[in-house]
């Protein structure tokens, strides 16, 4: 339940910036979680492009994270699916 809540939290929140972005006119550029962990440098290349925005010259981006997700969270999302289809 606990689970859920926090899905509909942010369901609710990522609402509240999209009505938000339209009220002031901003067409965002929207990156997935999952996107970015997989291409982080590509990903944040897009991004300066619609920004219009250029990396200095001699610089490099450099991933220094690396993501948490195991197994483990596979099998609780899995689950959190799989109860979801239930009720």
């Amino acid at each position: 339940d606990q689970v859920h809540q926090r899905v509909q939290l942010i369901g609710q929140h990522n609402s509240a910036w999209q009505g938000w972005f339209s009220s002031v006119g901003i067409a965002p550029f929207p990156v997935r979680y999952e996107e970015l962990a997989v291409d982080p440098v590509g990903i944040t290349h897009r991004i300066l492009d619609f920004l219009g925005l250029e990396l200095p010259p001699g610089r490099e981006l450099v991933v220094q994270h690396q993501r948490l997700a195991d197994e483990l969270t596979t099998q609780w999302i899995a689950r959190y699916q799989a109860e979801m289809l239930r009720s």
